[in-house]
């Protein structure tokens, strides 16, 4: 079975692909880095039976349980591949906690800062393809956020191209380094991070292909956010192309000059004088007595509080498809309060 039919067709596909091509080579016709990034489906570590085979001597196979059970606590590997398309190197850094966009972010500068720098030590920007989802997706503040704080500490122009939706097999990371890293792991159960790495690093081709791999440890936990000014600052950084620019853009190294000016804090309105709250809240204005006014503000406070939070998430254009912030008033027995 060949697995080649796209799952969808997004709108200028073909021309994305022909705008991916045209910049490799220019990258490539100047000795610029060009690199190809994706993460590798996650592996369990341990005494798990994998599919494939391997040479062994006759009779004497490699055994595994014939079932396989995965817990909460197994642990597990995750692989985040750079192939270098100009060297024809690969390079994994196999994380063993989350695939997030700083798991994305650091794998990219431990290859730089590990093999990338020494490949081009005079580099001045660097070109990514990556897809559209996952960790590294097209739109993803966060992964910007960390390609913005890579360019920063290396001083490259970091250019991103991703594939369309739907198109991720097409990256070169998948047919160049991830097939033939499945190769290397066939028929070989995982039963430490010691013995994935070997498997990765021994992999190798005919024309060339070698990979190293190193084991990254560090905790990536989600939930991460930015701030409104944060945002801001990034988006002023990132510099979109005109041809599809949610796809295609470049984020180069800090320049204060360039730098967006600080908005000026507005002045808070003064507060209402006790005098005139004592005044807006009379008999005569309210039609009821004050103790009845001040129950009547504590029995509404919720209903405030959930309006007050659904202008908000409108404002944030949170579209909550259903969802109706207003309450039942009439549980609020107005008529049978004295009148003043």
């Amino acid at each position: 079975m060949a697995k080649r039919r796209a799952g969808s067709q997004v709108p200028d596909r073909d021309a994305q692909f022909q705008h991916i091509n045209t910049t490799v080579e220019q990258f490539l016709a100047d000795g610029s880095p060009v690199v190809s990034v994706d993460a590798k489906k996650k592996e369990p570590i341990g005494d798990f039976a994998r599919a494939g085979r391997t040479y062994r001597p006759q009779g004497k196979p490699i055994t595994a349980p014939d079932h396989d059970f995965t817990f909460a606590d197994t642990p597990v590997a995750i692989p985040y591949g750079v192939y270098d398309l100009g060297q024809d190197v690969g390079w994994v850094n196999v994380g063993t906690d989350r695939n997030t966009a700083a798991f994305a972010g650091e794998s990219i500068r431990r290859w730089w800062n590990q093999q990338g720098q020494g490949h081009y030590p005079d580099a001045t920007r660097l070109l990514i393809t990556a897809d559209s989802g996952g960790a590294n997706s097209a739109d993803s503040h966060l992964f910007k956020n960390d390609l913005a704080a890579f360019a920063d500490e290396s001083g490259l122009a970091v250019t991103v191209l991703h594939f369309p939706p739907g198109t991720s097999k097409w990256n070169k990371v998948e047919h160049r380094l991830f097939s033939r890293i499945t190769h290397s792991l066939c028929g070989r159960p995982l039963t430490s991070y010691e013995v994935l790495l070997q498997s990765i690093s021994a992999t190798r081709t005919s024309t060339g292909l070698t990979v190293s791999a190193v084991l990254d440890d560090n905790n990536y936990p989600t939930g991460r956010t930015l701030t409104k000014e944060q945002r801001q600052v990034l988006l002023h950084r990132v510099q979109r192309d005109d041809f599809h620019g949610e796809w295609n853009y470049t984020i180069a190294s800090y320049d204060p000059s360039t730098a967006p000016l600080a908005e000026p804090e507005q002045a808070k309105a003064p507060p209402i004088p006790t005098e005139a709250t004592y005044l807006l809240t009379h008999p005569a204005l309210t039609g009821i007595i004050r103790d009845q006014f001040d129950r009547l503000v504590t029995e509404l406070e919720p209903w405030r509080r959930t309006l007050a939070e659904a202008e908000r998430e409108k404002r944030k254009g949170i579209n909550r498809r259903g969802y109706n912030p207003a309450s039942d008033f009439s549980t609020i027995d107005i008529a049978s309060w004295p009148l003043p």
